[in-house]
């Protein structure tokens, strides 16, 4: 949550970022409900925390969504991972909360073990162009292929 350190309003908080409930549900199998990023991209979808620029790309800023309240799962099939979400589309503007005229936003994440040290992945989103909603841009279909390469001490993500 994002606390209301201004004093403007009767809340504690101002808005939720993230808000989340993470269930393993089984041998690699997960599910989340709450806010949260819909993983498209891998740029977008490591932690800010973790990544070895000072900031995201322009191109992740520019079409990939906010945070949007929904529901994922993911399961790995051997070398196989396969995610599924669908998404809010929308927030209220008094604490961000789910808005259910919003319209609706789902992901798909397929990724694949090429072998020990490179996986690769394609990740495909679409998003509802609701004139309501103001979680999603205004792109209906995002594709990103890309992989993930680590070997000696040294990554190469490509999106």
């Amino acid at each position: 949550m994002n606390f209301n350190v201004e004093h403007d309003s009767d809340r504690f908080f101002e808005d939720v970022e993230d808000m989340v409930i993470e269930w393993e549900a089984g041998d690699d199998f997960v599910i989340v409900v709450g806010k949260q990023k819909p993983r498209v991209t891998q740029e977008y979808s490591t932690s800010s925390k973790h990544l070895k620029t000072v900031e995201r790309s322009q191109a992740v800023n520019q079409i990939i969504p906010n945070k949007l309240w929904g529901i994922s799962a993911e399961k790995g099939l051997g070398a196989v991972t396969q995610e599924l979400g669908i998404y809010q589309g929308g927030f209220d503007d008094d604490g961000a909360f789910p808005q259910w005229d919003g319209g609706i936003a789902t992901l798909s994440r397929t990724s694949y073990d090429l072998n020990d040290v490179t996986t690769v992945r394609l990740d495909y989103f679409y998003g509802e162009n609701d004139p309501e909603s103001n979680g999603v841009r205004d792109y209906d279909h995002i594709v990103s292929l890309g992989s993930t390469n680590e070997f000696d001490g040294w990554d190469l993500t490509t999106d």
